[in-house]
């Protein structure tokens, strides 16, 4: 049975903050020149992943790598950022009302700031990305002494919830987002039906 929507933002961030530790280094790519971001066959690929209903565009030379359910895939940058996309399938409802999304958005909320005390929230709105609903907090939390800054994007489709999340040290955060995870949400195609 899936965890509620707030229990699952400290394992989201749990999953990342681990990958930032211990990631290896052939997962990591440089962050592209947003000079050599043409949308081409030979700096642009999709990548499908099926059992999530899920499929993204990115820029070479980033590497996906493919993980264990429920995180998808994750990449890291030279810089040291973090990308990772998990997607849980749902028995319960996923919230598509206004109220019902604000309710969702209260929750994520109060449980980061319950489950880390270091976590300073800068926003929180209801979003609208590929076709689905969501909430996005984003804000920064204290890993070993220094600041890093996260935006993490919940959308709800069909019966499937998808966390998107991005993780970098301050200072290459906008690079980061604007360079790549931006054009990556923008990209995304989601069916909401996620297998296993």
């Amino acid at each position: 049975m899936p965890l509620p929507v707030h229990a699952r933002v400290p394992v989201c961030a749990a999953l990342v903050l681990a990958s930032l530790l211990g990631a290896c280094g052939t997962e990591r790519a440089r962050v592209p020149d947003p000079n050599s971001m043409l949308p081409d066959s030979k700096t642009i690929r999709t990548v499908d992943f099926p059992r999530a209903g899920l499929s993204v565009r990115v820029q070479r030379p980033i590497g996906l790598v493919r993980r264990r359910p429920p995180e998808v895939f994750r990449f890291s940058l030279a810089s040291g950022a973090i990308v990772s996309v998990l997607a849980y399938p749902r028995k319960e409802p996923v919230p598509r009302s206004p109220s019902a999304l604000r309710e969702a958005r209260r929750r994520l909320v109060a449980a980061v700031r319950k489950r880390d005390p270091t976590f300073r929230v800068a926003g929180a709105r209801v979003v609208r990305v590929a076709g689905a609903s969501g909430v996005e907090v984003v804000g920064t939390q204290s890993l070993s002494g220094g600041r890093l800054e996260t935006r993490s994007v919940h959308l709800f489709k069909g019966k499937g919830e998808y966390v998107l999340e991005l993780i970098a040290p301050r200072a290459d955060f906008g690079p980061a987002d604007t360079q790549v995870f931006s054009p990556m949400l923008r990209s995304l195609e989601l069916t909401g039906r996620i297998r296993g």
